[in-house]
């Protein structure tokens, strides 16, 4: 599949929620408190890294767990927070990144997202161990990729099965009956279709 950049254009930043989101309104990198510069290429891995991040509004010096950032963005990719506490309280599976043998900056839990819109698609890799964010899965053996849906609307996430996807897709109604139409085996050939068509028929649009 391709990545959707037709409709979406997200200014660089930290988003604290689906609302800062759909405003386009993001932390902006340039107002955090952080000993590395935005120029430096780890600035973004490096804030994440931390418990907190501090920025500056009027003047006034502002903390926020990182537990509470929704996504950021960055050269016009979204990683979305796997940890954040209030979608784990939804029941999302825990996600676990072994430690890294090569000694390099990553994002524990904020994976890339694929797929931008009514619903997103946030690759990762599973094995043994625990599960590994796609762009960093280079070099692993033994790894299954799996796909993460989150839809902001609902601040649900879960993963891709046709059962879950039935449900995210159950507002927009003839879809849903087309998707309900099929027979088991082809509800799971065609889950991932069925997300894309989704996102075709309930575009959303962001504030630029």
């Amino acid at each position: 599949y391709e990545e959707d950049t037709t409709t979406f254009k997200l200014q660089d930043g930290f988003y604290r929620s689906y609302y800062d989101l759909v405003n386009n309104s993001p932390i902006n990198a340039e107002h955090v408190n952080h000993p590395k510069k935005i120029y430096d290429l780890s600035f973004f891995q490096s804030v994440v890294a931390h418990s907190k991040i501090e920025f500056y509004r009027n003047d006034s010096l502002i903390s926020l767990k990182i537990n509470k950032v929704l996504a950021y963005c960055v050269e016009g990719e979204l990683y979305f927070n796997t940890e954040r506490s209030d979608v784990f309280n939804m029941g999302i599976p825990f996600f676990i990144d072994n430690p890294d043998s090569r000694n390099r900056l990553i994002d524990r839990f904020f994976y890339r997202v694929d797929i931008v819109g009514a619903i997103w698609v946030i690759p990762f890799f599973e094995k043994p161990g625990g599960r590994i964010p796609s762009e960093i899965a280079n070099g692993y053996t033994g790894v299954e990729i799996r796909y993460l849906l989150y839809k902001p609307s609902e601040d649900k996430a879960v993963e891709l099965n046709s059962y879950n996807v039935s449900s995210f897709i159950s507002d927009d109604k003839p879809l849903y009956r087309s998707y309900m139409g099929l027979s088991i085996n082809e509800k799971r050939r065609q889950a991932f279709q069925y997300v894309l068509f989704y996102n075709d028929e309930n575009p959303v649009d962001y504030q630029l």
